[in-house]
């Protein structure tokens, strides 16, 4: 009955053609939050998509996953429906940046530079030119996953030689997770 009263009820319909899966879950959500349908059945949670984003006010900026806006000097990379941690962890995994919010403010190298996925902005081990340039490459991998598709599926193919089958397994998962992004 609630469907028949809705379709009873539609004066017009219009249809919009995008080329993703991935885009369609993106636009009907921006839709429902602008238009605000009389019948929403779906995402009346008002939830939002996240989105990575790196602030410049930071000396040395960190690349975080963030669901509201934040003000300052902020560049943000998204909406994505799935697959935002992935990327976000792959980013730090394939380049030294700062890890966490500690790392900076610290004042002193933690685990993350013993283990070579950081570079010791905290210390001076790395000025800021040269971390920018990180900054620059890793915002290159968000914006062209293929890129980061081919870093992870390299990291997997040496993993398996190296018989670390579990942490290939965490690589092939984040190939398919970004990979649905992409389609």
């Amino acid at each position: 009955p609630r469907i028949y009263k809705m379709i009873s009820e539609a004066e017009d319909l219009n249809y919009i053609v995008v080329e993703s899966e991935n885009d369609a879950l993106i636009l009907e959500n921006s839709l429902i939050k602008q238009l605000k349908p009389k019948y929403n059945i779906l995402l009346r949670d008002d939830k939002t998509y996240p989105y990575i984003y790196i602030d410049y006010h930071d000396e040395f900026p960190r690349f975080e996953i963030t669901r509201r806006v934040i003000s300052g000097n902020v560049e943000y990379f998204g909406p994505f429906s799935s697959g935002a941690r992935d990327i976000l962890d792959s980013i730090y995994e394939a380049l030294p940046l700062a890890q966490k919010k500690s790392c900076v403010k610290g004042g002193k190298a933690c685990l993350f530079y013993q283990i070579k996925r950081c570079l010791a902005p905290c210390e001076g081990k790395i000025d800021k030119d040269e971390y920018h340039k990180i900054v620059l490459e890793a915002k290159n991998l968000i914006k062209n996953k293929t890129l980061l598709v081919s870093y992870l599926q390299d990291k997997m193919q040496t993993l398996s030689q190296e018989l670390r089958f579990e942490e290939a397994t965490i690589m092939r998962d984040r190939i398919k997770s970004i990979n649905l992004l992409t389609r």
